[in-house]
This record gives structure tokens, C-alpha cells and sequence, in this order.
């Protein structure tokens, strides 16, 4: 890749490290935080005053990338209300703006930052239908599957807290209570447990496990990391998103849709084998191939 990109995020923490790290792996690329780092208090200041009443006083926590906006070709920016402000600094740059998430409050609204330097994508496709943006899917990187002989547990999932969550596991746990089948199942933000994972812990979790369980959000029909966390290190998919059968690397044996396959069956698909598949299913959410994909889509 002869152009040099620049991709910028809001993520503080492990995860956000791991992945700008995975990021920074592919040539001409470089990944760093949107802010620099500063007191919580300051921040919170700065972003509110920022969001809310002047956007100028965001670029007092942007980090050191905007003193070398010259050095790179393409911006990639997240799509939080904390990034507007970046978009005046980068006004005559070519600027994407990838949805990593479902749309909520806590991001800029596509209809007001439409330019003709700014591409909108994001990874939910009825998103892209709703504010009429680009969907790009989203991306993984090429990571080692580790050994995989020895299992701690049957099913793993970790998620925040949102509604309904604990009642899904739940009735997960109930339905395979007369089985052997051992559930590892973590949610994070419950009032006064401090039980977070780094994103390595996570990722020995999954080696450890035979199926990954995933729960989305309400409306979401694009990929959390989940699936493809499933598809790198090879194992099946237990998950509520019914959209998941229209990709290409879906198969029945590897995935189980809850709502829509019969639940009689759970067992069966969990003790059965794994269908293998051809690396290429894989190779298409590596994140240098989707950065090919929405660099040509946004004709930059």
C-alpha cells in the first residue's frame, strides 16, 4: 500500500492498545489514540465543552497526530461526537469515517458531517440502508490459533451488561443443565465487580473453548468481533443475530442461530464436529483487505 494512513481511535484501554498494535503491523500505516493522555477530569471537561458548547476546545486533548497531518494521504476517524472537531483540522484531507457500532447519541449523525473529502461507512448494513452510508463490514486480524487439544470449558461468552443479557445466558445454562457441558459465561459492568479481561485473556479464553457465544444489540445485523474471532481461531457460533446466515462463511454445522434453529439441537451442534473452511472466508476480514475495500470505495 503506497499511501500512508493515519487511524485514529477513541479506545483507552487493553483492547484498544491490542488493536492499534495489530493496526500498526500493515505497511505505510500508523494507528493512534484521537486523544492524548490527560487527567480523567481534564477530559471529561474538555469533551463536554467540546460535544456541547465549542468544538475547538476537543483539539486541547487531541494527541500529537495533529501537529503531522502533513505526513499522511488518508484519515480514518471514528465516528464519536469527540472526533468532530478533527474533521475542521482535516477539512481539506481525504477523511473516512467508519461506524464501528450501531449508531446511538454518543455519535455524530451522518446527515450533519456529509462533505465531499468525508466517506461514512460503517459495519451494520442496516445502518448503511438507514442514514444512506456505505457498509464495509468490519475486520480481524491474521492471529495465531494457539493449541487447541486441551479445553476449559464447552461454551464462553463475555459482553457488558445491557437488558436481557443475563436472562439469554440464563436460559442457555438451563437448556444444557442435565448435559456435562461446562459454560464459562462473564459479563462485565455489574455493579460493584471489577472482573475485566485483558483482550489476551480473552483471546485464551476462546482457545480454550469449543464454541463462542454472541449477543447483540437490539436491531444490529452487522458483525460484532464474535463471529470472527470464531472463524480465526475455529470454532462454532452460538448467536441472537439472524442476519448472520446471508455471509458467506456462514455454515449450520459451525453456526446456531438462537430464535431460528431448533433449540432441541443445541446439544448435537455443540458435541459435533467443526466444519472447516477455506482460508479465504478468513482472509476477507483481515484488516489489511478491508482497508483495501474502503480506501476503493471511497474512490480515494
Amino acid at each position: 500500500m503506497n499511501k500512508k494512513i493515519l487511524y485514529l481511535d477513541v479506545d483507552s484501554d487493553d483492547f484498544g492498545a491490542f488493536f492499534r498494535e495489530q493496526r500498526q503491523r500493515i505497511v505505510n500505516v500508523s494507528s493512534q489514540k484521537l486523544y492524548r493522555n490527560c487527567g480523567q477530569f481534564i477530559k471529561k471537561i474538555c469533551l463536554f465543552l467540546g460535544i456541547h458548547i465549542y468544538s475547538g476546545f476537543l483539539s486541547l486533548i487531541y494527541g500529537e497526530w495533529k501537529k503531522h497531518i502533513e505526513e499522511y494521504d488518508i484519515f480514518i476517524l471514528p465516528s464519536r461526537k469527540s472526533a468532530k472537531h478533527a474533521l475542521k483540522i482535516l477539512k481539506n484531507k481525504k477523511v473516512i469515517v467508519y461506524y464501528w457500532n450501531l449508531y446511538t447519541d454518543r455519535e455524530m449523525l451522518p446527515s450533519e458531517i456529509l462533505s465531499n473529502n468525508v466517506f461514512l461507512c460503517t459495519f451494520d448494513e442496516g445502518d448503511a440502508k438507514k442514514f444512506h452510508i456505505a457498509f464495509v463490514d468490519t475486520y480481524y486480524f491474521p492471529l495465531e490459533k494457539g493449541e487447541s487439544n486441551s479445553y476449559v470449558s464447552d461454551l464462553f461468552y463475555i459482553g457488558v451488561n445491557r437488558k436481557g443479557r443475563q436472562e439469554q445466558l440464563q436460559a442457555l445454562t438451563n437448556e444444557l443443565s442435565r448435559t456435562n457441558l461446562i459454560c464459562d459465561f462473564k459479563i462485565t459492568g455489574l455493579e460493584g465487580i471489577n472482573d475485566r479481561l485483558t483482550y489476551q485473556e480473552i483471546i485464551e479464553k476462546i482457545i480454550g473453548t469449543k464454541v463462542i457465544v454472541d449477543l447483540n444489540r437490539t436491531n444490529q445485523i452487522g458483525l460484532t468481533l464474535r463471529p470472527l474471532e470464531a472463524l480465526t481461531f475455529e470454532k462454532k457460533l452460538i448467536t441472537d443475530n439472524r442476519n448472520i446466515a446471508n455471509f458467506k462463511f456462514y455454515r449450520k454445522e459451525n453456526i446456531f442461530i438462537l430464535g431460528e434453529d431448533n433449540i432441541a439441537d443445541l446439544y448435537e451442534f455443540i458435541t459435533s464436529p467443526y466444519f472447516r473452511l477455506e482460508n479465504h472466508y478468513k482472509e476477507y476480514y483481515y484488516f489489511e483487505n478491508w482497508l483495501e475495500r474502503v480506501i476503493k470505495y471511497a474512490n480515494y
